[in-house]
């Protein structure tokens, strides 16, 4: 995958040179570690002088570069370079104003599809309740939204056309700037393509993140009720099955949020990253979602804490979750585009000759029999001797002045295979009458 440069990062191919006064991009590691050891050179020179506002300073200096140099460092530092606090403030609004239609649309699906099982569809409501705070009324806390108005059966036909709608005008535009944001972290041009096709391929985005947290809510509640039932089955007391609980209960929305941030990488995003930095991407913004919903009491109890806010203290309460959750995926995003750039520099380049760049044509195995042949019977007929006699075979040169064996233009075969090449060489050799 290759990154876009800008000004001071030039792509492929570009002639402009980089100026030395320019300091080094966080994607740039190899000149990050080559400017820590300039400062720690310069630190030792300082010493040696014997000045210590000099050492301190050169120390100071050295401490920054070596900062530079860490990784979460330059992941942070990329993140801001790309603009993506101000990516995650509209990512954030965007997801605000899009979450109602969400909710009514997939509450209708659920009341529909989940009618006969309440636990699971109970399940589903905390999950959503827990990934937004403040959103839903669900034990007696305060929220924007009853889950019993949108799970009710009597309205659904309604309440689903008009959801539906409101989904496609708002929610859609949730994913394209989200997609926008990621693309733009990880530094690759906005995606191209029929806008009808993204469009469907956004919906379906949104029905497969929906499937993911009926299935994964689906999976709580069978690891609770079996955990229960053993535990009453086998005796075990209560102080067991609590901890059991609490671990399922902290694994499943870990699970759920490394999902979710796979598939919006992936299929909104668009991003094609190697395995190595899209699984490291993905599971940060997992980890990073579940320790967010872990804190989000503390997170969203100082939203309330200005008198004057006080009456608003819910909608400012999910903005800011919102803008936390999106920061979250595109530093995480920004974490996989410096693995990318890491890994694009460590591999090795190929070159085709010893010392040059540029390809070097090497004649055909069946041009250099062919010269050979003609070179020997020209030298027979020179010498009157017989065009089989033994004679020196020539040697013809490449057009670099580098002298090449009979048959070392043909390609030499490598791997299980090449006892067959062999054969086919013995059979070019035998020399004919």
């Amino acid at each position: 995958m290759t990154l876009v440069r800008d000004r001071k990062f030039p792509a492929k191919g570009s002639t402009k040179a980089r100026r030395d006064d320019e300091p080094p991009l966080p994607t740039e590691r190899a000149l990050l570690k080559l400017e820590v050891i300039h400062k720690r050179q310069a630190l030792g020179r300082a010493r040696r002088d014997g000045s210590l506002p000099k050492t301190a300073l050169a120390a100071l200096l050295w401490l920054v570069a070596r900062l530079k140099a860490f990784r979460p460092m330059r992941a942070w530092t990329h993140y801001s370079l790309q603009h993506g606090p101000l990516m995650s403030a509209g990512i954030g609004f965007n997801m605000f104003f899009s979450i109602f239609g969400l909710l009514a649309t997939g509450f209708s699906l659920a009341a529909l599809v989940l009618a006969g099982n309440p636990d699971l569809v109970d399940q589903v409501v905390h999950s959503v309740a827990k990934a937004a705070p403040g959103l839903l009324k669900v034990d007696g806390s305060d929220g924007l939204v009853d889950p019993k108005t949108l799970l009710n059966p009597t309205g659904i036909g309604v309440t689903a056309v008009i959801a539906i709608l409101v989904t496609l005008f708002s929610s859609l535009g949730w994913i394209t700037s989200l997609r926008d944001g990621l693309r733009g972290v990880v530094g690759v041009p906005p995606l191209k393509g029929n806008p009808i096709i993204v469009k469907v391929r956004d919906i379906g985005t949104l029905l497969l993140l929906g499937v993911l947290l009926v299935l994964t809510s689906a999976v709580s509640v069978a690891f609770t009720s079996a955990v229960h039932f053993l535990a009453g089955l086998l005796g075990i007391d209560g102080a067991f099955v609590a901890p059991v609980g609490w671990l399922i209960g902290l694994l499943i929305p870990l699970v759920l949020n490394v999902l979710t941030a796979l598939i919006l990488f992936r299929l909104a995003g668009g991003l094609k990253l190697s395995r190595r930095a899209l699984f490291e991407g993905t599971l940060l913004a997992g980890i990073g979602s579940s320790v967010l919903q872990a804190f989000s009491t503390q997170l969203l109890a100082r939203a309330g804490a200005n008198p004057l806010l006080a009456p608003f203290a819910i909608i400012i309460g999910l903005l800011i979750w919102f803008n936390l959750v999106s920061q979250v995926y595109l530093v995480s995003a920004a974490w996989s585009a410096i693995r990318e750039a890491d890994l694009a520099a460590a591999t090795p380049k190929r070159v085709e000759s010893f010392g040059s760049a540029h390809h070097v044509a090497r004649p055909s195995a069946a041009l250099t029999r062919a010269n050979a042949r003609s070179q020997t019977q020209h030298e027979s007929a020179l010498h009157g001797s017989s065009p089989n006699a033994s004679a020196p075979v020539a040697v013809p040169a490449t057009h670099d002045g580098a002298r090449q064996a009979p048959g070392e233009g043909r390609r030499r075969a490598s791997g299980p295979f090449a006892w067959l090449g062999s054969l086919r060489r013995r059979k070019d050799e035998v020399p004919t009458g």
